[in-house]
């Protein structure tokens, strides 16, 4: 039996043929509780949230006695939280290349929970680039939910227009999954067991070995710390080694080669340095966690084996040590 990489036995991701990635949200390399903002972020892996004048945050919450009793797989679930009044709210995930699915017949479920009374609208969307065609978003189909306070079951089954003869361009074309509060009211949302496949009919979630579904998000999100601890945290446990030479006092550009990415990203990624007590731009000397250099600009490729380059205007004669952070999202 042949399996190949993308269209497989087992399906273009594994075992199951889910195309949303961690919609059981066991994957959490940003952290998994946040403080309530109103820009728009990624937070629990996958997942991009964001409120339109209000302010929002995300948790990723444990099983409970009423998630246990409609997903009984679930460790996990999404919540969050609008704590000021806004236009709209939403949580939605980008799916690489607006050519999944083209043409096919498909499903989206998931279960929901959330303040009685509010409207949630599912919503399915093609969108074919910054640069891309005239109508650069087109919205496939929706359904909109009144949310009764108690764990539910939605379902949304449509046919996706071919994008067979549209222009894609900008190297951000998805298809985009958007889960949106329509009320201007402060409200919760929780979310489990996410799911969009190809075919008429919802069937049982499955579950992905973690480090399968570590794996497809480390394409658009990478960190050098462990995968419990959050990126700015005081720690040596993941710290890379480098060595840039010597730096003069100038604003000089250095060269290393780098080889940590765990995948390919989808992307060339931004580049976070942070030093080994957690200062954002900088890396720590060898010699003392304390003793840091400044690090302006980093930029490098998005395969594996990277050459990353730094400008700095602080004078080095020795090793450096630093975390990262490689962000490469839709």
């Amino acid at each position: 039996m042949t399996i190949s990489r993308d269209t497989g036995a087992f399906g273009r991701f594994g075992k199951n043929n889910n195309h949303i990635i961690n919609g059981g949200f066991r994957i959490a390399q940003r952290g998994t509780d946040f403080t309530p903002t109103a820009s728009v972020r990624y937070e629990l892996d996958r997942w991009e949230i964001y409120a339109s004048g209000g302010l929002t945050a995300s948790t990723r919450m444990d099983a409970d006695a009423g998630s246990i009793a409609v997903m009984p797989q679930a460790k996990y679930y999404m919540r969050v939280i609008n704590s000021e009044a806004s236009d709209n709210w939403r949580i939605r995930q980008p799916i690489e290349d607006v050519w999944t699915l083209s043409g096919k017949t498909v499903t989206l479920s998931c279960w929901v929970k959330g303040t009685v009374g509010l409207t949630l609208r599912t919503l399915i969307t093609q969108h074919f680039g910054s640069g891309g065609t005239a109508d650069i978003d087109i919205d496939v189909d929706f359904v909109d939910t009144v949310l009764s306070g108690g764990w539910e079951k939605i379902t949304l089954t449509v046919d996706m227009p071919t994008v067979y003869g549209k222009t894609l361009d900008g190297n951000d074309d998805a298809i985009v999954i958007d889960f949106l509060m329509t009320d201007t009211d402060t409200g919760t949302l929780n979310l489990g067991e996410v799911q969009f496949i190809e075919g008429p009919e919802d069937t049982p979630y499955v579950y992905r070995l973690v480090e399968e579904e570590l794996s497809l998000c480390q394409r658009y999100y990478e960190k050098s710390y462990a995968p419990a601890t959050n990126p700015g945290a005081d720690t040596q446990l993941g710290l890379s080694t480098f060595d840039f030479g010597a730096i003069s006092g100038s604003t000089t550009r250095c060269v290393m080669t780098h080889s940590t990415f765990a995948v390919r990203k989808r992307a060339t990624p931004t580049i976070v340095f942070y030093s080994e007590d957690g200062l954002a731009d900088n890396v720590s000397l060898y010699n003392g966690k304390t003793t840091r250099v400044v690090v302006s600009t980093v930029t490098g490729g998005s395969d594996r084996i990277v050459c990353w380059y730094i400008i700095t205007a602080d004078a080095v004669t020795e090793c450096q040590v630093a975390h990262w952070i490689a962000d490469a999202e839709l």
